[in-house]
């Protein structure tokens, strides 16, 4: 590319003009493009404009303990009398949304995008689970999680989980405007 996205050591508007200019769709040379609002970004997010709560690494829990409500039995995910994978999953979700909690705006709510995890072990009625997720990588609004879950003496499950942060009030006027 014709120059590089890093500060500009104080050489003021004229050299960010530039450098949009070289980027800019269309304008560089060499075919070398990307969106202009890419790189308004990226200046924005260099010259501190833009401030996230959000902080790579952060954790958050959430617990549950194995009924008869919460098996594959009871849910329809298997025949046995154990944590239902599907309850799994919405455990690790729920450690995820609780680790955005605090970063995220009056108004606002994450959805889960999506999630790929795998569940390798069985815990029976009565087994307290644990669910951890810890923030890995943040652009925008989208948001990625490593997440585990845990019986108190193994991993019962890990994986990655996205999450995206989104108007509350919008999603769901858009979401009840495309109902059948």
């Amino acid at each position: 590319m014709g120059a590089a996205l890093n500060r500009d050591g104080g050489k003021g508007t004229e050299f960010r003009e530039a450098q949009m200019e070289l980027l800019i769709c269309g304008v560089g040379s060499g075919g070398d493009c990307l969106c202009k609002h890419i790189v308004a970004s990226v200046f924005a997010l260099q010259d501190g404009v833009i401030e996230s709560k959000i902080t790579l690494g952060k954790t958050a829990t959430a617990r549950i303990t194995v009924t008869e409500t919460n098996t594959a039995k009871a849910v329809g995910s298997g025949n046995l009398d154990v944590f239902a994978t599907p309850m799994m999953i919405a455990l690790m979700e729920h450690a995820a949304c609780d680790c955005l909690a605090e970063g995220i705006e009056p108004g606002q709510t994450s959805v889960g995008t999506h999630i790929n995890v795998s569940h390798v072990a069985a815990s029976p009625i009565g087994t307290e689970i644990t669910a951890t997720a810890t923030i890995e990588y943040v652009f925008g609004r989208k948001v990625e999680f490593m997440v585990t879950a845990a019986d108190g003496t193994k991993e019962i499950g890990n994986g990655k989980h996205t999450r995206v942060i989104v108007d509350a009030e919008r999603f769901i006027a858009k979401a009840n405007k495309e109902k059948p």
